[in-house]
Formats: structure tokens, sequence, C-alpha cells
């Protein structure tokens, strides 16, 4: 769990969190647990950084993806799905 991941997706904000400890390794079910059961923004963030480095670099991924598979009106911005301008998607892309 990052410090960025608490700060942007953690119990800083007014979203769900995991609440893993800050820069403590957690085991990958348990951060799996932590996004889908609890809804944890902090887990989601940390995920992302672990597969692409970061949750921007994940974001192009998905973006990247969602190309392939012929989602047109569909743009992710962040590993949480939280509002963002840029962040966006439509009942058919999904």
């Amino acid at each position: 769990m990052s410090e960025r991941a608490w700060r942007e997706g953690g119990a800083r904000t007014d979203g769900s969190f995991s609440g893993f400890p800050v820069n403590q390794r957690a085991p990958l079910l348990d951060m799996e647990k932590g996004m889908a059961v609890q809804s944890g923004n902090d887990a989601a963030i940390a995920l992302a950084e672990h597969v692409a480095g970061t949750q921007e670099a994940f974001a192009d991924l998905m973006n990247s993806y969602a190309a392939k598979i012929g989602m047109k009106n569909s743009h992710f911005v962040n590993a949480h799905g939280l509002s963002a301008p840029e962040h966006y998607s439509t009942a058919h892309d999904l």
C-alpha cells in the first residue's frame, strides 16, 4: 500500500477504503478482497501500481484494452472509478 494509494483512495477521502497499512505489503488475495468486498479505492490504486507502475499507466492499459475489444465510448483515467472529468463509459460499452 503506497502512500499515494492511501492518500488518493484511502482514509483521507470520501470514498470506501480497505485500510491496509501504509508502505507495507499485503497478499494479493487480501488486496483483491479489499477492492471487491469493501470497494476499497486504496486497494484498487495499489493493485494498479503493482501491475503497471502507476495508476496513470494502468489507465493507459485499460484504455488500450477497451479499444481492442471495441469500447468506443469509454475512457479511463483512474483504477477506482471515482468521478473525473475525462473518466466515462456507456452502458453499451459495458
